[in-house]
């Protein structure tokens, strides 16, 4: 059995839904399906069961999963304390916009002395990442972040805004709510994405016509063509206001983008080297 099917049996659990989870974990459904089968196989029992409402847990997948998540957390500490001892650079994931909006100008500094940066697209993918071991900390949506055995610190806070052309943001009398925003053409990056999770817990989707995109590039060409709009956190406006495109802020919606780890200690740690090279800056 695959140690990453750990985090795979944890995500289907957690969202009591297969094709959410392999929206989360990447991955398609039949995939992560052949996954959870074959761990099933290897313990000689089925793990869950299905209802209308969604899938579950059963009593034998409970305590599978729960013994599974103390074996790899005891082996996660264990692989953690062999690459202190092997390399001074902390290996750290971050968002693109966290990248773009705060590291570009310091990355190479920050690169030389004490940090590896690995670029992911979405907070879910960074904390794969972590889970798996191949990053010591991420940077990213905090409101992602549900496991009890995780720290974090806040960075900073952001809001969202709808990315429109001029002619189209005179149509909107000041920043809107997020239920005013139907009846249109809203584009996103293709799953998983951050922004897409945000739309999808906020906006009723069935009243919004959503396309979706490779790129943000792509994007902003059609927003720029008055095709529709798109929605945008605070770090990536600058992306918008390159093409001359304006924005309308969405009211009372906003995220928390942090520092991430199973280490207190590594929290602090990359918070103090963030914080020393942009002071620098």
């Amino acid at each position: 059995m695959h140690l990453d099917y750990i985090a795979d049996l944890r995500k289907v659990a957690e969202l009591q839904s297969m094709n959410k989870a392999a929206q989360c974990l990447n991955i398609s459904t039949p995939a992560l399906s052949k996954r959870i089968k074959s761990v099933e196989d290897y313990f000689e029992c089925k793990l869950f069961y299905r209802t209308s409402k969604g899938i579950f847990l059963t009593e034998a997948g409970e305590k599978v999963l729960r013994k599974l998540v103390n074996i790899h957390k005891e082996m996660r500490n264990l692989k953690r304390d062999i690459s202190e001892k092997t390399t001074a650079k902390v290996r750290v994931g971050v968002l693109p916009s966290y990248f773009l909006y705060q590291l570009e100008d310091t990355s190479s500094r920050v690169l030389e002395k004490d940090l590896t940066i690995n670029v992911e697209s979405t907070t879910q993918i960074l904390l794969s990442r972590l889970y798996e071991t191949k990053i010591d900390a991420l940077i990213g949506d905090i409101e992602s972040v549900k496991e009890n055995d995780l720290y974090y610190k806040t960075l900073y806070s952001e809001g969202y805004n709808l990315i429109c052309s001029k002619n189209l943001s005179e149509s909107f009398n000041g920043d809107v709510e997020v239920e005013e925003i139907n009846e249109s053409t809203l584009f996103v990056l293709n799953p998983p994405c951050d922004t897409l999770n945000f739309i999808r817990d906020n906006l009723n989707v069935s009243n919004v016509n959503l396309e979706y995109k490779d790129n943000l590039d792509s994007i902003l060409a059609d927003v720029r063509m008055e095709k529709g709009y798109t929605i945008l956190p605070d770090s990536l406006r600058f992306k918008a206001d390159k093409l001359n495109l304006d924005y309308v802020k969405i009211k009372y919606k906003q995220r928390d983008v942090g520092i991430v780890s199973y280490n207190e200690c590594m929290v602090q740690s990359v918070y103090d080297i963030l914080s020393r090279n942009l002071k620098e800056e």
